[in-house]
């Protein structure tokens, strides 16, 4: 559960408040030192256990649905299937952007995967027979 009296949220409101687009609000709030701490702070489970207790709750007052965004900016910065899987059973559609924040996160999300490769040396460390030298050559250039 966060104990949300650590983290103002007094600039959220006020930029929440002049948002207009979702893609506008996921960029100020993950620039938020609050959110920051967020992400920092809580796991992928803790944030949508967070997010789940807010859309849950039946009267919202003006705090609510800046909270839910403020957890979805700092879920973004998990990996997208992490997310989807986490928060899939919610109902985002009660945020007036929730949905098209997800589609943000997962269209600016770096698809990673990691592949394994065995290694074994194919040669022995045998001397090598082979000789180099150096030369150089001094040229001078006179000038007219």
């Amino acid at each position: 559960m966060i104990e949300w009296e650590r983290y103002p949220i007094g600039p959220l409101i006020e930029t929440y408040s002049v948002a207009n687009t979702a893609s506008f609000l996921l960029g100020k709030f993950r620039d938020d030192s609050s959110v920051k701490a967020l992400a920092k702070g809580y796991s992928v489970t803790e944030l949508s256990d967070a997010l789940a207790e807010v859309l849950a709750k039946e009267n919202w007052q003006i705090p609510d649905p800046v909270r839910a965004y403020a957890v979805m900016a700092a879920l973004s910065s998990s990996r997208y299937e992490e997310i989807k899987a986490a928060i899939k059973d919610l109902p985002l559609a009660r945020l007036r952007w929730g949905y098209q924040i997800l589609d943000l996160v997962r269209t600016r999300s770096t698809p990673t995967s990691i592949v394994l490769v065995p290694f074994r040396p194919a040669f022995q460390d045998v001397p090598s027979k082979a000789r180099s030298s150096t030369t150089a050559t001094k040229i001078e250039i006179a000038r007219s």
